[in-house]
């Protein structure tokens, strides 16, 4: 039998850590087959033009990607079986839509496969991560 989580919208840094530990601490009892990371996970706040771009949101900017992978290492580590899956959500398209605005020329360090893109970042082969891509593609898991 199937178990499938879906969990989105955790927008590192801005993130509930109490809430996502209580979502693992369920998670590791549930022991999941199928974990879909559904989209802005990661916030890039610094990326757009929502918030000032001070010295400490650019800091904290910086550091959100190696928090994601953390949680990816530990996923992984807590659940050695499951298949795992990303979707960039509105949030993780700002890296790509920043670099389609200001230098489209170097859209392909961004690109799935670039040296910036999110799966080269998070080593999503390292951590067995199945990129999805968008928010928009269809995700079939199973018979559903």
């Amino acid at each position: 039998m199937r178990r499938i989580v879906i969990t989105n919208d955790w927008q590192i840094d801005f993130h509930d850590q109490q809430a996502i530990e209580l979502m693992l601490r369920y998670w590791r009892e549930w022991q999941p087959t199928d974990i879909v990371l559904n989209g802005d996970i990661i916030d890039f706040s610094a990326l757009q033009r929502k918030f000032r771009k001070t010295a400490e949101v650019i800091r904290r900017t910086a550091l959100q990607p190696a928090i994601a992978e953390g949680y990816l290492k530990r996923l992984r580590r807590e659940h050695p079986k499951a298949r795992i899956y990303w979707a960039d959500g509105n949030h993780e398209a700002r890296l790509h839509n920043l670099t389609l605005d200001v230098a489209p020329e170097l859209e392909f360090l961004v690109s799935s496969g670039g040296v910036a893109s999110l799966p080269t970042l998070l080593k999503f082969e390292q951590h067995g991560v199945t990129y999805v891509g968008s928010y928009t593609t269809p995700l079939y898991i199973g018979d559903l």
